[in-house]
């Protein structure tokens, strides 16, 4: 669905090339044509990752409700660190 480079961590193990820490994907209308696209195209499910997509959560939460109501499976790449009780509550009803 997209990325967000921008990570709350600095892991040496880290695979993601490109975080720098500054720069993030802060347009929630880039993400609704993103979901647009992905529907388009049917898959059975997606991979959310960054950076660390918990960092805009408020962004990404109503494009995994809209891929949800389409039949495509939502998994998150994370590393955690900030999952708070709104978070599990969405992650468990949805």
């Amino acid at each position: 669905m997209g990325r967000t480079p921008r990570c709350n961590q600095n892991c040496i193990h880290c695979y993601n090339y490109w975080r720098s820490g500054d720069e993030i994907m802060s347009e929630s209308k880039l993400y609704g044509e993103i979901c647009s696209k992905i529907i388009d195209l049917h898959p059975v499910s997606v991979v959310i990752t960054g950076g660390e997509p918990l960092l805009v959560f408020d962004q990404i939460k109503p494009q995994i409700v809209r891929l949800l109501n389409n039949n495509i499976s939502v998994s998150i790449n994370t590393n955690a660190v900030l999952v708070n009780d709104e978070i599990v509550s969405f992650l468990k009803q949805n």
